[in-house]
């Protein structure tokens, strides 16, 4: 391992090991690896189309909605999410549009709301964050969980929010930040 190799050589050479998240749509795919430079896009044939550059650590997740094709949001072990604005230039594939603050750990998870208006996200620092993506602040701080947060998702209506906790559980919420229900079933052992 050899962290200062280029993205590209890395994502060639051993892409099943590092290769993080996947996310498709009809045209391109997007890759997360656990390369402090970024996150790749690429065709479905594996082709550099460039590589977006702005995180300080580790990108943990990316998250893209079919309803605007020029955005895609990143989270990372940097504590941040950036939303980026996609240029498709070849020197500049990408530029960040935003950079949000608020996690005090590293940030596991992100989605994006169906209407794109909206992201979620989920933290080592045991929260969930409601963050309005037009104005760039948390508008909700969800805090019940124990443990990491490490997953995350929006009810396809947008009214519910669901999470999933090294503590076990599994949590369902209003979009007010309030717990409604709280699965833990001692199935899950590790």
């Amino acid at each position: 391992y050899n962290p200062s190799a280029t993205l590209r050589t890395i994502l060639f050479r051993i892409l099943p090991s590092w290769c993080r998240q996947r996310v498709c749509d009809s045209r391109v795919t997007y890759f997360t690896s656990e390369v402090k430079q970024g996150f790749s896009k690429m065709s479905e044939t594996l082709q550099m189309r460039g590589t977006l550059r702005g995180h300080n650590g580790w990108v943990t997740q990316i998250a893209t909605n079919p309803k605007y094709p020029d955005m895609i949001l990143s989270c990372s072990r940097d504590k941040t999410l950036i939303v980026w604005k996609l240029t498709r230039d070849e020197a500049n594939y990408g530029i960040p549009q935003k950079r949000l603050h608020g996690h005090s750990h590293f940030v596991s998870d992100v989605v994006l709301s169906s209407d794109g208006n909206y992201a979620l996200s989920g933290s080592w620092d045991k929260t969930l964050r409601l963050w309005d993506l037009a104005a760039g602040r948390t508008t909700r701080r969800f805090e019940d969980h124990t443990k990491d947060v490490l997953s995350v998702a929006f009810s396809v209506d947008n009214r519910q929010i669901v999470s999933g906790s090294r503590d076990k559980t599994i949590k369902l919420w209003n979009t007010l930040a309030e717990c409604k229900y709280t699965i833990q079933d001692d199935g899950h052992s590790d």
